[in-house]
């Protein structure tokens, strides 16, 4: 009688050690996902602090062309483009 009354506990005891262990993992990914989130985010912004006085000299000082508004189009895009490729709507 006694083993029969523990087997229920023991069924529930594996159960929630298996979705522990998944809740776990699941975690473990979205910190990954957040870390490369956030080096993605870094590599942009210093691709930008770089490449700034560039677009000053190159864009804005400059007549505008097809050449300029296709610039701001892909400047417009690409913080959307790259929280969709994470999956997080922290770079936008």
């Amino acid at each position: 009688s006694y083993k029969n009354d523990s087997l229920p506990f023991e069924l529930w005891s594996k159960y929630f050690s298996t979705m522990s262990s998944a809740l776990q993992s699941a975690l473990t990914n979205l910190q990954q996902n957040n870390y490369l989130s956030l080096a993605m985010l870094v590599a942009a912004a210093y691709d930008y602090v770089l490449t700034f006085s560039d677009e000053i000299e190159y864009i804005w000082t400059k007549p505008w062309t097809w050449v300029s508004t296709l610039f701001i189009l892909v400047c417009i895009e690409s913080p959307g483009t790259l929280s969709q490729r994470t999956g997080s709507s922290a770079l936008l």
